[in-house]
């Protein structure tokens, strides 16, 4: 059946589209390193198990605490004791793959310390349990013989004990050989945790690394370990997003047609949180403006997340398809 509608997974696709013919990050400075290590040593970590979103500067963590980073970020990830972010330009939040800004970690105090990495933003990465940190430092590298471009470094922290159990450069090119300005814009440079063991570095190349001990393994990124956010099926497989009709629906293995019930007339599916959970958007708001849902199988009880109806949500850049859902308007 033809769509009759924009779905919110489509949506995201076209908004990663569209940010990724933006520019890239300037020649910025990167802050002189902290002496403060409380940005890599975890003594009281924060909720990570379910859904984060921020509105503005403060991060809603799923215990229903937040986190505010002072001002607008352009992405963000949770570990550890609070947010790991990097600051946007002013208001100005978009991104591409090659973006490049200092990161700073926020704390459920105020505290905010810059920790002296300049990171490409789209990089950062958690692992599940929040114990691992990752990034792609932009800057700390050896300069090419080419472009005078940075070796990009992948580093994982363990936030249990401050220490960097990834620190390399091995799948990020030869700076002898490899003109590192025309290589990298082809590629993914990231950080990413299919699970709570595991560190995935995509660069020229795909890495796995062996949490904590850090034993990397070669892998072809057409074979990444990494689940793609928009993948309707849920993690455990028992569960299918199936938007193909006027009204979507989840499908069970064992042929079950679920209708989530959302109260409304419509909604928009979005991608799913856990094995049970799927995020989606619908017009529950004053006025029918938009807000965030979560659903939950095999009961079909939906839930609207307070403080998000008619918002500019951000989600972590790690877990989702798109990190900004712009829920002004109308339901489309």
């Amino acid at each position: 059946m033809p769509r009759t509608r924009t779905t919110l997974a489509a949506s995201a696709v076209l908004l990663l589209l569209a940010t990724a013919c933006a520019s890239g990050g300037g020649d910025r400075e990167a802050p002189a390193p902290s002496d403060d290590p409380s940005w890599t040593t975890s003594t009281d970590p924060v909720a990570t198990d379910g859904l984060v979103w921020a509105e503005g500067s403060v991060v809603h963590l799923p215990d229903g605490s937040t986190v505010d980073t002072g001002g607008a970020m352009t992405t963000y990830v949770v570990a550890g004791d609070g947010v790991y972010f990097t600051p946007a330009d002013g208001d100005d939040v978009d991104h591409a793959n090659m973006t490049t800004g200092p990161l700073s970690f926020a704390d459920r105090d105020g505290a905010i310390v810059e920790t002296g990495l300049t990171v490409y933003v789209e990089s950062l990465g958690s692992s599940p349990d929040g114990r691992y940190l990752g990034v792609v430092d932009a800057t700390s590298g050896p300069e090419d013989d080419f472009s005078d471009y940075h070796q990009a470094t992948a580093v994982v922290v363990d936030l249990t004990t401050g220490e960097r159990v990834v620190d390399t450069t091995d799948g990020m090119g030869d700076p002898t050989e490899d003109d590192l300005a025309h290589d990298y814009p082809e590629t993914n440079l990231s950080v990413r945790f299919p699970d709570a063991g595991t560190a995935y570095v995509e660069g020229l190349g795909g890495i796995a690394y062996a949490l904590p001990g850090g034993e990397g393994t070669e892998v072809d990124p057409i074979d990444s370990p990494v689940r793609s956010p928009l993948d309707p099926t849920s993690p455990d497989g028992r569960w299918r997003i199936d938007d193909r009709g006027a009204q979507p629906v989840l499908l069970s293995a064992d042929g079950e047609r679920l209708r989530p019930r959302t109260g409304t007339d419509s909604w928009e599916p979005g991608w799913w949180l856990d094995d049970t959970t799927v995020l989606g958007v619908a017009p529950t708001g004053p006025g029918g403006t938009r807000s965030v849902i979560t659903c939950v199988v095999p009961d079909g009880a939906c839930t609207s997340v307070e403080g998000t109806a008619g918002a500019v949500v951000r989600l972590p850049v790690d877990t989702s398809p798109t990190d900004l859902l712009d829920l002004g308007g109308a339901p489309q």
